[in-house]
C-alpha cells in the first residue's frame, strides 16, 4: 500500500524561508487575489484611501495565502488568520 500524502512541499524542522514579492508588479492580479481574501480582509482592503495602497494590501495577502496554501495543500480561501489578545 502506498502513502498518497503530499509531502513535496513539507519543510524540514528549523528551516526558515524568506519570500520577497514586488507588489506593484502583481497589481494587475489584485482582482484575482481579492477573491481568495476573507471577508475581514476584503473590508480592510476597502478602507485604504489610495488605490495603490489598496492593491498592495490585496496582493500581499493574496500571495501570502497562495504560498501557505501550497505548503498546507489547501485552497487559499481555507486559510484562517486570527489575533490573540493577551
Amino acid at each position: 500500500m502506498c502513502n498518497e500524502t503530499n509531502t513535496e512541499n513539507i519543510l524540514p524542522r528549523r528551516v526558515v524561508q524568506v519570500w520577497k514579492a514586488d507588489l506593484d508588479t502583481h497589481a494587475y492580479q489584485a482582482g484575482d487575489f481579492y477573491k481568495v481574501l476573507s471577508q475581514d480582509e476584503q473590508c480592510r482592503a476597502l478602507r485604504y484611501q489610495f488605490v495603490t495602497d489598496r492593491q498592495r494590501f490585496i496582493v500581499a495577502r493574496g500571495i501570502l495565502r497562495f504560498l501557505l496554501a501550497n505548503y498546507l495543500d489547501v485552497h487559499p480561501h481555507e486559510i484562517g488568520f486570527g489575533i490573540d489578545y493577551v
